[in-house]
């Protein structure tokens, strides 16, 4: 597992996706704060502030280090999340930009609310005035796509999503959680950084339809799972 997160973070960093290099960050983030591991009774690790600040200078070190490895143009395009001001998709005037896509997307939705159809969003660029570009926004994606009850629905899963996973993650805590209660709570804690990760990269890249956007919700509700 670990060879494994090494080469996916890997691999954001040499693609130089900015939007999967925000969701990771998301991700170490919150499993920096809510370790995805139990303590020697089995229930899931507490919040340290202690530990958090100790990992926290160990990923800074890390990156620092593997910084001076990636190759040039990955350097500049990761280097414009700490500076916007060099990159053109933070510029609401120029064609292209990702600002600009959004606003426009987001003004032909007036037009028709009810949305303009599943694969649509290079299209509806292109009509309001833009170079055919896909919105690199999920939730503008499905607003435009989906329409305004599409977008709504969309968020309803994801908040419907949290919200059970959470439940799972109390339940596991509770004094009759027994070995199966503690592991369905590592699990589902896992499942709700996974979630934050997806959520936070979706935000500039057009994944409302990828398969790991509905792998993550559940389909048993915490009530089943206590009854179960």
């Amino acid at each position: 597992m670990t060879a494994l997160s090494f080469v996916i973070v890997l691999a954001i960093l040499l693609t130089g996706s900015r939007g999967g290099a925000v969701g990771l960050c998301v991700v170490m983030a919150t499993a920096t704060a809510f370790p995805l591991s139990r303590d020697e009774s089995g229930a899931l690790k507490k919040f340290s502030l202690r530990r958090t600040l100790i990992r926290c200078a160990i990923l800074v070190l890390t990156v620092s280090f593997a910084w001076g490895y990636l190759p040039a143009d990955t350097q500049q395009r990761m280097a414009t999340l700490v500076n916007l001001g060099d990159d053109y998709n933070a510029d609401p005037t120029e064609n292209g930009s990702r600002l600009l896509i959004w606003k426009q997307d987001i003004g032909m939705v007036w037009k028709r609310p009810i949305g303009y159809g599943l694969g649509s969003a290079e299209l509806v660029d292109g009509l309001a005035g833009g170079q055919y570009r896909t919105a690199h926004n999920s939730f503008v994606e499905a607003l435009v796509e989906l329409g305004v009850l599409g977008l709504l629905i969309y968020l309803h899963v994801v908040y419907t999503t949290w919200r059970e996973l959470g439940r799972v993650v109390t339940f596991g805590r509770g004094p009759a959680a027994g070995e199966e209660e503690q592991k369905a709570a590592l699990y589902a804690r896992a499942l709700r950084t996974a979630l934050l990760g997806n959520l936070a990269a979706g935000f500039f890249l057009s994944q409302a339809y990828s398969a790991s956007s509905w792998m993550l919700p559940v389909s048993v509700r915490a009530r089943d799972f206590r009854e179960a």
